[in-house]
């Protein structure tokens, strides 16, 4: 997912100099890309919360939900709109 966002925004910054729709369209995919991802990897951790577990599984389990939710997905998902930002802005000039 964080391959995908930094893809994206190299690629929506070489569109300032170097714009193809090709790129622009690159660009977008990979948007979709990490938001399909963050779905999938949202579900997932809301599907395994649903199980029974233990004390140690569900702190270790809180945790993974707390870093996906405050740091990792809204770092990726800002580099992803950023990427979109730029390449609308490459693809308007």
């Amino acid at each position: 997912m964080a391959v995908c966002a930094v893809r994206s925004l190299e690629n929506a910054l070489t569109a300032f100099d170097q714009y193809t729709p090709e790129l622009a369209e690159s660009v977008r995919k990979d948007e979709d890309r990490c938001d399909h991802y963050e779905d999938v990897i949202g579900t997932y951790l809301v599907k395994l919360s649903a199980q029974k577990m233990g004390e140690k599984e569900s702190a270790e389990l809180l945790r993974l939900v707390e870093l996906y939710g405050n740091a990792y997905c809204r770092l990726v998902k800002k580099y992803c709109k950023v990427s979109s930002d730029i390449a609308s802005v490459s693809e308007n000039t």
